[in-house]
């Protein structure tokens, strides 16, 4: 009977780690979809921009980043409106492929790496599509995870 009981309380912590483990990775793979889903979303909006509507395109790029990289746009913000502006700039893009490759969820911290078509046109020229391959990190500020730096890879 002791061995019955035994083997059946060793049957159900092993069910009860196993659940457990499986709980995590859930949540490691929510986590990671959430940060690819905020990475897309940011890194969309920061390459899409149209001088006819130029004031929601520049507020989109504040919400979507922090830090350093949010302060930088905010300074530069009256140089981004009159260039589009002057150069009727319009680019649309789409994300191609966006992948984590690093999440820390106790930093709150993300890294992605993202391709991008961007088509752009300028002066009522027929647009051209671009290819634009980025590496950004992200960093969870308890309101979302925000784009904290974006840079292109060649």
């Amino acid at each position: 009977m002791a061995t019955a009981l035994a083997v059946l309380a060793a049957l159900a912590l092993g069910w009860a780690w196993a659940a457990a483990a499986r709980d995590h990775q859930l949540a490691h793979a929510m986590e990671r979809d959430e940060v690819q889903r905020a990475a897309t979303d940011g890194l969309v909006a920061l390459h899409t921009i149209d001088h006819a509507e130029i004031t929601e395109h520049l507020d989109r790029w504040q919400e979507v980043t922090d830090g350093e990289l949010q302060e930088d746009l905010r300074d530069d913000r009256e140089s981004q409106r009159d260039r589009a502006e002057a150069t009727e700039t319009v680019a649309i893009a789409e994300p191609r492929r966006v992948v984590v490759t690093d999440l820390d969820r106790r930093e709150g911290t993300a890294r992605v790496i993202a391709v991008l078509a961007v088509e752009v046109s300028v002066g009522g020229d027929d647009p051209a599509t671009q290819t634009r391959r980025v590496n950004a990190e992200l960093s969870d500020t308890g309101e979302g995870w925000r784009l904290i730096r974006v840079e292109a890879v060649s």
